[in-house]
């Protein structure tokens, strides 16, 4: 009962997976991320949307915010998709109407101006009157 197993097919082995994992080298990584597949949290829209839409406002071409930019098209084109990042810069380069008609859109998207703020008080208002109703009842 007392026999000796042979490790020799154990060492050939492992000796056979470390030559094929010696071939392995690291490199360089690329992550991507799927700016759709974000959720909007609370319904607020993004901030994309928000510069989208202050360009068609005030009638501002993709071409006319590159050349502003100092980009190409494709640069701005995939910045406004949401695959590369929007650089402050570049906002901050085109003209003061889209800039205007962006913080415009932010205050009212972010309620903060007076009209926004009386209409948040005002659904806060309703729901109350609607708790208080279905309290009594």
């Amino acid at each position: 009962m007392n026999q000796k197993l042979s490790n020799a097919g154990v060492r050939s082995e492992s000796n056979l997976l470390r030559s094929e994992l010696s071939a392995l080298r690291a490199g360089k990584a690329n992550l991507r991320i799927d700016a759709n597949s974000i959720e909007n949290t609370e319904g607020k829209r993004s901030f994309l949307e928000l510069v989208r839409e202050a360009m068609r406002a005030v009638d501002l071409s993709q071409k006319v915010f590159a050349a502003e930019a100092k980009q190409t098209e494709s640069v701005i084109s995939e910045a406004l998709s949401g695959t590369r990042h929007l650089s402050g810069e570049w906002l901050y380069a085109q003209s003061d109407q889209f800039l205007i008609a962006l913080v415009e859109l932010i205050e009212r998207t972010r309620g903060l101006t007076a009209i926004s703020k009386a209409s948040r008080r005002a659904e806060r208002i309703g729901e109350l009157v609607r708790l208080l109703i279905e309290g009594a009842a």
